[in-house]
């Protein structure tokens, strides 16, 4: 879908009105969505519709991953190829973990990076067969084009898109690329260029521009290289001594240069005449000679480049001196796949998790990817993660991590004398699945923290003992007097609340308990006089320990029944309780 904004949702102009799309997450798949946002995360949190001041991400419960890519402002229509199987491994962890999930993947438009990202995951899926019948299913849905046909899209897809959905498919198929070693671009020469002035030649690698004609930008290795341009049969070559360091993805822009009249007033698109996109893991040390239907010709200059005189060659060397940039598995399947996505989301997610509730839910045995997931989904609600902790999807999939962590440690044991130890070759054929720790996470997710609501530590902190223990948190109170502070029971004095907030019936206890009797509470500075006494509570609620029982709050009764007042309250609380709470 493209972005959602203020307008009247409008699915042919890419229009998304963000309140229409929030009441039909919260109506129909309330808890179970989760939007992989391919835009710039700041055009999403800052838009705000009129009138309103919820942002999206509040809209959206804050269920948001960030998987954006940018090239130092370029525009790129396709990932790094390591980031697209991580955006596969993320929605096929968060689809596999409960059926009733769904994901809504955004970009701008809906149409192109839309496009990529989910024929991709029906490449990665198995869902289907071929790279371009993938793109031609989803544009099929998006667009309610029944008829389009896989040779009419291919007409009017860029190659370098072609390209990038071969090479992917090829990954899913070999499990290991052609090349994977970084190279070293030497030379590249242009024949047949339709321009009178030298052009302007940029080389971008995945993340960042590495070179430029035009302010003669050299990039880390600061050669200066040497240019030869001849218009008469718009002949144009760079050449380098020691080359340009490529590893990974890679494009080549060619476009207008300064010389040209006007060029200031056009926009950096419009300047463009071709790009070439490509990655070094699927090119060989050699020569490389590209023709126009290799390219990504700009519409309004294709005309003017010659079918058969105009090619584009590109001189590749080995670069044995740098070590190749390490990327994620492109095997895992089954429960490694769907942990490996876990570890994914996790990543990206906009919400950071609370360190003294994954400190706690730590100590309680859970491993550390489902934890910072489940305070994730839940906006670190303790007893929403606990749910999410417990769940079919997630906790199947960490019992057999369990298991195989377990069988990890007997393998490296020592062996006996007289026993052989497995050869490394044969080890190394299966993967092994490297866990993030919440440090990692936090570092990672830094520079999206300014988009995420912090927890209310607040709200958990005791202004008393100035301790936030995940134990107490069942036994916190808020004075609604004017200071608003919050409290433990047992620092201000007042009756350990009997109820914990393990399980929903405890949490429905536990809310109906501070509605009843604590709504009006006040502390000392704020009221000297205690509006509760031991009078008013049922006699089975003064005292005792926390409940950690699923007791229905209907069967909760005062069996010494020695008041007709407290019969009157228990009877007052019993009727005001719903049998069902929902947390979140």
């Amino acid at each position: 879908m493209g972005t959602p904004s203020d307008g009247i949702t409008n699915k042919k102009q890419n229009v998304v009105n963000v309140n229409d799309l929030v009441q039909y997450l919260d109506t129909c798949h309330r808890s179970h969505f989760m939007l992989f946002n391919l835009n710039l995360l700041e055009d999403t949190t800052e838009f705000q519709a009129h009138g309103d001041d919820q942002s999206i991400v509040d809209k959206l419960h804050e269920q948001i991953l960030e998987f954006y890519w940018e090239r130092d402002g370029m525009k790129a229509h396709t990932p790094p190829l390591d980031l697209m199987f991580r955006i596969c491994y993320a929605l096929d962890a968060w689809l596999s973990i409960d059926s009733k999930n769904i994901a809504l993947v955004n970009c701008q438009t809906g149409k192109t990076r839309s496009g990529v990202v989910v024929a991709c995951y029906l490449l990665f899926a198995r869902l289907a067969e071929d790279p371009v019948d993938a793109l031609v299913e989803f544009y099929r849905k998006r667009w309610d084009i029944k008829s389009l046909t896989p040779h009419a899209l291919k007409k009017r897809t860029p190659p370098s898109i072609q390209r990038f959905l071969a090479s992917f498919h090829e990954l899913l198929t070999t499990h290991k690329p052609r090349n994977d070693k970084p190279l070293l671009l030497k030379a590249i020469i242009f024949r047949q260029l339709p321009v009178e002035l030298q052009p302007c030649v940029q080389i971008w690698d995945d993340y960042k521009l590495v070179f430029c004609t035009d302010a003669l930008h050299v990039g880390e290795s600061r050669e200066v290289p040497v240019l030869d341009w001849n218009e008469e049969d718009g002949f144009f070559a760079i050449l380098w001594e020691n080359g340009v360091e490529l590893d990974g993805g890679f494009s080549v822009l060619c476009s207008f240069g300064e010389e040209y009249d006007n060029v200031d007033d056009l926009d950096a698109s419009s300047r463009v005449l071709f790009r070439y996109v490509d990655s070094t893991l699927f090119l060989l040390p050699g020569l490389v000679t590209l023709k126009k239907h290799d390219l990504d010709l700009m519409k309004p200059y294709e005309h003017g480049f010659d079918d058969d005189q105009f090619s584009v060659d590109l001189v590749l060397h080995e670069n044995s001196a740098k070590m190749p940039r390490s990327l994620v598995h492109m095997n895992f399947s089954g429960s490694s796949a769907v942990r490996q996505g876990l570890v994914e989301i996790t990543k990206h997610h906009v919400v950071l998790p609370d360190p003294s509730m994954y400190s706690n839910f730590i100590r309680m045995g859970f491993c550390e990817t489902p934890t910072t997931f489940a305070l994730q989904c839940s906006q670190n609600a303790p007893n929403v993660a606990l749910d999410l902790l417990h769940s079919k999807g997630v906790s199947a999939c960490f019992v057999q991590e369990a298991m195989e962590s377990t069988a990890t440690k007997d393998v490296e044991e020592p062996v006996e004398d007289n026993q052989t130890e497995e050869p490394p070759a044969e080890r190394d054929l299966q993967p092994t699945l490297r866990r993030q720790t919440t440090a990692e996470i936090v570092a990672m997710q830094s520079q999206r923290s300014q988009y995420s609501i912090p927890t209310a530590l607040d709200s958990s902190l005791c202004d008393t003992c100035k301790e936030d223990d995940y134990m107490m948190r069942p036994q916190i109170v808020q004075c609604m007097g004017q200071c608003g502070r919050y409290y433990h029971t047992t620092c201000v004095g007042l009756r350990k609340i009997p109820f914990g907030l393990t399980t929903m019936s405890d949490c429905a206890n536990h809310a109906a308990y501070l509605k009843k009797f604590l709504s009006a509470w006040e502390c000392g500075a704020c009221d000297p006089e205690s509006p509760l006494s031991k009078e008013d509570l049922p006699s089975s609620w003064i005292g005792g320990k926390s409940s950690t029982s699923s007791t229905n709050p209907e069967d909760v009764a005062d069996t010494d029944d020695r008041s007709e007042t407290r019969d009157k309250n228990l009877k007052r609380l019993s009727e005001q309780i719903p049998k069902k709470c929902s947390i979140s």
